[in-house]
């Protein structure tokens, strides 16, 4: 299986529309807060291609793209003891190329790519039934690290 993986560009934008339309999907079931019909936007894929401060990847098997994430310098963070930290988000690899060390490889490149940059602090959010996605950002030395909690009153649901 001949895998790469390089920089998205704009011709994958229909790859990557569909990925995060299946990442808003897959976690419908674990997130009840995400509306259950209709079109769900978590980011601007044309922004973030066209940022320098992201790198976007694809993967590919066989020439055709089976997966995507992002990595994201982020600036100006208050909070922190360091003002840049790294962002990881779309994570995506189609279902039947799961289990092929493929979502590690991306994770591997983006930390790699902020390691270059001197970013330190990499941060990533995953929804806490989500335990396939756990478990590989484990794997790749991601820790628990914010625990956020809602209540949802019954008005609201």
């Amino acid at each position: 299986m001949e895998v790469t993986v390089r920089r998205a560009v704009y011709e994958d934008i229909p790859f990557l529309k569909l990925f995060q339309k299946k990442l808003v999907d897959s976690e419908r079931p674990f997130d009840p807060t995400i509306p259950r019909e209709g079109e769900i936007e978590y980011y601007s894929l044309k922004e973030l291609l066209e940022s320098k401060e992201v790198n976007f990847l694809v993967v590919e098997v066989e020439k055709k793209v089976v997966g995507c994430g992002f990595g994201e310098i982020r600036k100006n963070v208050e909070w922190g003891r360091s003002k840049r930290i790294g962002y990881i988000g779309l994570m995506f690899v189609e279902e039947e190329f799961r289990g092929n060390k493929i979502g590690k490889m991306l994770v591997d490149r983006l930390c790699e790519w902020f390691k270059e940059r001197k970013v330190g602090d990499i941060r990533l959010k995953v929804l806490k039934k989500n335990i396939r996605a756990i478990k590989l950002y484990e794997k790749a030395g991601f820790e628990e690290f914010i625990i956020e909690m809602r209540r949802a009153d019954p008005i609201f649901l």
